[in-house]
């Protein structure tokens, strides 16, 4: 049924009231209105700036690393061998030839003679005896005669070397010295590269001027003026709404992800990875390739004869003692085996031995910039960005569908 004052019409309860309604009618005004800047491009020209190939960026300039091996000096006196400065001093050994012995104040031998010594005759018969003379200075042994007499020589001087070892002085002659290499060095300029570009130049239409990204302008337009009268007008009585239950199906993209067409994207980054030609291994952007050559020094105590390294060793002993002549003619002499020098009462003998030299693989490191790569997806900003598309998620939400009826 409907409400009094009211009868039902097209399903609907329908009455009639004064009402105050708006009349129209139209003035002029002015009011702003807006249009789109219009674009126009001009051609300049873009200066970059970049390192050139095998150097890398160092403030305004680009720098460029050299490596080599590492110089050593030595004292005055001395050189250098295998990262150690060998020193060679000779100090003077005296000694007898031969058969002299030492004194103390010079080389002396004696040398004895034996002759027939002269027989005299005395007495007759069994009665005759023999008796012997020598000659003055000579000395009567039986029937020979012995003179002995002494000789003088010089001392033979020999120089015996005697080598001592210190580490050598590591420097560089040109660089400074990182991890026991010499590193040097040098700044170059950047490379400039020119491009030409069209710049976008942006005015506004004549009439208007240009207020946030916008061309604005004033017209005067005709708008309408609303006053109010009354009038008799039917109204309506809302219908009795009832509620039916309805599900509906939404699809959203997941998080983390952004929608693209009828699916999602989504995106992960990840640092460019760097490869290096085969023998060679990356680090910080650079390529270092070691390569080693040999050094070779003998040890320590041996010298290096050019062919091989040697050292003497010097061994001393008491010398063979051998007594000639009788009392105060009784002279002692001093003997060596074959092989061995007298000195004095004593024998020395010098033994030299070789030992193998000591090679050592000195390394030297060169670097040249990396091969930038992205195993997967592309290269942007210096990363590397792989997309993938995955579908939309479904969420279903059960809602309140109004059914109206009179």
């Amino acid at each position: 049924s409907c409400p009094a004052g009211t009868s039902m019409a097209g399903g609907s309860c329908i009455g009639t009231k004064t009402v105050e309604v708006p009349v129209t009618t139209m003035t002029t005004q002015t009011e702003q209105y807006s249009v789109a800047p219009v674009t126009t491009y001009a051609t300049d020209t873009v200066t970059s700036y970049s390192c050139p190939a095998g150097t890398v960026e160092s403030g305004a300039g680009c720098m460029s690393s050299t490596s080599s091996p590492v110089s050593y000096s030595c004292p005055d006196g001395s050189s250098p061998a295998g990262g150690m400065c060998s020193t060679t001093t000779f100090s003077s050994v005296q000694s007898c030839p031969a058969g002299y012995t030492d004194t103390g104040s010079g080389c002396m031998t004696t040398s004895t003679e034996t002759f027939a010594a002269t027989a005299s005759t005395s007495g007759k018969g069994k009665y005759a005896s023999v008796s012997y003379s020598c000659p003055k200075g000579a000395t009567l042994s039986g029937s020979s005669c012995m003179t002995s007499s002494t000789q003088s020589a010089p001392y033979t001087v020999e120089q015996v070397p005697q080598t001592s070892s210190v580490a050598a002085q590591a420097f560089c002659a040109s660089g400074s010295m990182q991890g026991g290499m010499c590193v040097s060095s040098t700044t170059v300029a950047k490379v400039a590269s020119h491009e030409t570009i069209q710049v976008p130049q942006t005015s506004c239409p004549a009439g208007t001027s240009m207020a946030g990204g916008s061309c604005i302008g004033t017209k005067t337009v005709e708008v309408p003026v609303t006053t109010m009268t009354t009038q008799t007008e039917q109204y309506s009585v809302a219908p009795v709404t009832t509620y039916a239950t309805d599900t509906v199906t939404s699809y959203s993209c997941p998080a983390g992800t952004v929608e693209s067409g009828a699916g999602c994207m989504s995106s992960t980054s990840s640092p460019v990875s760097y490869s290096c030609p085969d023998g060679s291994s990356p680090a910080g952007g650079m390529c270092s390739t070691t390569t080693f050559s040999s050094v070779q020094s003998c040890p320590a105590g041996y010298t290096d004869t050019g062919s091989g390294c040697m050292t003497t060793s010097t061994e001393t002993f008491a010398a063979t003692a051998s007594t000639s002549g009788k009392g105060k003619y009784a002279s002692v002499s001093y003997s060596c085996p074959k092989g061995a020098t007298l000195s004095g009462s004593s024998c020395m003998t010098s033994s030299t031995q070789s030992a193998p030299y000591t090679v050592e693989q000195v390394p030297q490191t060169s670097s040249v910039a990396a091969q930038a790569f992205c195993a997967s997806g592309s290269m942007q900003g210096g990363m590397c960005v792989s997309s993938t598309t995955v579908a939309k998620v479904a969420s279903h939400e059960t809602i309140q569908v109004p059914q109206t009826s009179c």
